[in-house]
């Protein structure tokens, strides 16, 4: 069990994830991009699935690297660009066969390899649609979005509409539960803080839960969007 996760994150989150044996592999900084999302992971790199993922040129060696050698990786089409809606060409989500983004602006390689798998895409207006959205399982999500909400729905996508303002993002007004969590093993989902002191966590929580999914937060300090906690299979 591995998951990637952004280099500047809190160390008690690393300390969690290493004291739960799951291996976390750091991002890079992609200079070009915005700071602080320039060491997104989800601005990066996108997994197709366990195995496979595509990277964006300028983080592959980065990536080629340091992840474990049964990795798949490929090389996207081009950098990110370093202003919004150009630099969420890796900020795609994955819900089982359906493909959520801003398809105008995702990498051709990425869109390439789904519709070679027959995979069904959802065309949203928000860019940055894998920070926007919190996946529960294959058919369920949380996000802030309202856009993404409307769309989702209409499509018999399960979704959790909760209020902005939980997470915190730097530089930022707030960020996005998305972005702030990921799966570290099948069945548990980690969040980058502790809110169970919010109001709004019993309403997640048993969202979550309707899904038999378990959560953890992996640290006692607030919520911040980390760019999402990327999981993979580590096993070779």
């Amino acid at each position: 069990m591995a998951v990637i996760l952004d280099k500047s994150a809190d160390a008690k989150i690393f300390e969690t994830l290493k004291y739960l044996n799951i291996d976390c592999y750091k991002s890079c900084s992609l200079d070009f991009l915005y700071s602080p999302v320039n060491t997104h992971p989800d601005m990066q790199i996108h997994f197709t699935d366990s195995t496979t993922a595509v990277v964006a040129p300028s983080a592959y060696n980065h990536y080629a690297s340091t992840l474990p050698p049964n990795i798949n990786l490929i090389k996207g089409s081009s950098d990110p660009h370093c202003t919004y809606p150009g630099d969420c060409a890796y900020n795609v989500a994955k819900l089982g066969k359906k493909i959520i983004g801003n398809l105008r602006y995702t990498d051709p390689k990425i869109k390439e390899i789904y519709e070679n798998q027959g995979c069904q895409f959802i065309n949203v207006n928000q860019g940055y649609t894998k920070c926007n959205l919190c996946i529960v399982d294959e058919n369920s999500v949380i996000t802030e979005d309202e856009g993404l909400f409307k769309t989702l729905s209409a499509n018999s996508i399960d979704v959790l509409k909760i209020p902005s303002g939980l997470v915190k993002l730097n530089g930022f007004a707030n960020g996005f539960l998305g972005g702030a969590s990921g799966f570290i093993s099948p069945g548990k989902l980690a969040f980058c803080g502790n809110f169970k002191n919010n109001s709004i966590f019993d309403q997640i929580y048993s969202f979550v839960k309707s899904k038999l999914v378990d959560i953890i937060c992996l640290s006692s300090t607030e919520m911040v969007d980390l760019g999402s906690i990327l999981y993979f299979n580590s096993n070779f």
